[in-house]
C-alpha cells in the first residue's frame, strides 16, 4: 500500500477508517510523472536539458508540480498556456509560487516558441524574484570587531551643511547594534521616547502593532546623552514629539520612508568603507 499510495503511513490509515476508504486511498495515490496534456513536452524538454550535460533536477520538479496540477485539473486541457498559469497561480499566492509560476512559464514558453515562432516567450516575474529574494535572505551576523570598524568609520561623514552626520550616524548604528531596533523604528523615534532617568527606550507601534521598553546599557546612554547635548547646542527642536534624529532646517531626518531609505543608504556606505 505505502508503494502504491505513498511512502507515509498516517495518511493511509486514515484513508482505511474514514467512511470511504476506497476513495480516500484513491486520492492519496501519486499522479503519474508527465500525465497531463502537456506532460509529454514537457518530458521531451527535459530529457533534452539532460542529453546536453545540465542536471536540471529544480526546473523539473517545478514542471512536475505544474503537471500533477494540470492532472487535477481535467477542465482546463487544450487551455492556452496563459490560462493554465494564471490558474495556477492563483491556486498559491506565496511569492516564491508566484515566480515558480513565471519560471515554468518562460521555460514551456521557450520550448513552445521553438515549435512555433508566433508564440510569445513569457517573462519572469521579477516582482516576485525581488520579494522572495528578500524574504529568504540569510541574515548576516556581524562580529564586535566589524561592529567598532563601522562605528570608527561613521566617524568620516562629518560634513559642513550638515554638522551632526557623523555624530548622527554614529548613534544610529550604536542603537541599531545595542537595542537591536529595526530601520523603521528608528527613524520613528522621539525625544520623548527617551527615558535617561530609567535608562530605558520605547518603542511604540512597531511589528504587528505593539510597543516595548528597551533597556541601555551605560556605554549607549552615555553616547545618547553625547548625541542630545550636541542636538540641542545645534538649536533643535525640543518638544518631546520631535524626531530624535534631527537634521538643520527640519523636524527630523525626514519622512520616516526617506529616513528609512537614507539611513540604509549612509550605513551600506558606511560598510562599503569598513
Amino acid at each position: 500500500m505505502r508503494q502504491q499510495y505513498g511512502q507515509r503511513v498516517a495518511p493511509i490509515v486514515r484513508a482505511l477508517v474514514s467512511g470511504d476508504p476506497a476513495a480516500a486511498l484513491e486520492r492519496l495515490r501519486p499522479s503519474p510523472r508527465y500525465g497531463s496534456f502537456l506532460g509529454p513536452l514537457m518530458r521531451e524538454h527535459v530529457e533534452r536539458m539532460r542529453s546536453v550535460g545540465y542536471r536540471y533536477e529544480y526546473h523539473e520538479n517545478a514542471l512536475l508540480r505544474f503537471d500533477r496540477f494540470l492532472q487535477r485539473r481535467a477542465d482546463l486541457s487544450g487551455a492556452p498556456l496563459r490560462a493554465l498559469l494564471d490558474a495556477w497561480r492563483g491556486s498559491n499566492q506565496r511569492p516564491r509560487h508566484r515566480l515558480e509560476v513565471s519560471q515554468v512559464g518562460r521555460i514551456l514558453s521557450k520550448v513552445m516558441h521553438r515549435l512555433d515562432p508566433a508564440v510569445a516567450i513569457l517573462p519572469v516575474d521579477r516582482d516576485a524574484a525581488c520579494q522572495v529574494k528578500q524574504l529568504e535572505r540569510r541574515p548576516y551576523i556581524y562580529t564586535e570587531a566589524q561592529i567598532l570598524q563601522l562605528l570608527e568609520v561613521t566617524q568620516t561623514f562629518e560634513s559642513s551643511r550638515a554638522p551632526l552626520r557623523a555624530l548622527s550616524l554614529y548613534t544610529m548604528v550604536l542603537l541599531t547594534y545595542c537595542a537591536g531596533l529595526r530601520i523603521g523604528e528608528l527613524v520613528r523615534l522621539t525625544l520623548g521616547d527617551v527615558d535617561l532617568e530609567n535608562d530605558t527606550l520605547e518603542i511604540r507601534g512597531t511589528k504587528f502593532f505593539k510597543s516595548r521598553r528597551l533597556p541601555l546599557a551605560a556605554g549607549v546612554i552615555t553616547a545618547v546623552k553625547h548625541y542630545l547635548a550636541a542636538r540641542q547646542q545645534a538649536g533643535a527642536p525640543s518638544a518631546t514629539a520631535s524626531g530624535l534624529f534631527w537634521c538643520s532646517g527640519k523636524t527630523r531626518v525626514a519622512g520616516v520612508t526617506r529616513a528609512g531609505a537614507s539611513v540604509t543608504y549612509w550605513w551600506r556606505h558606511c560598510v562599503a568603507r569598513g
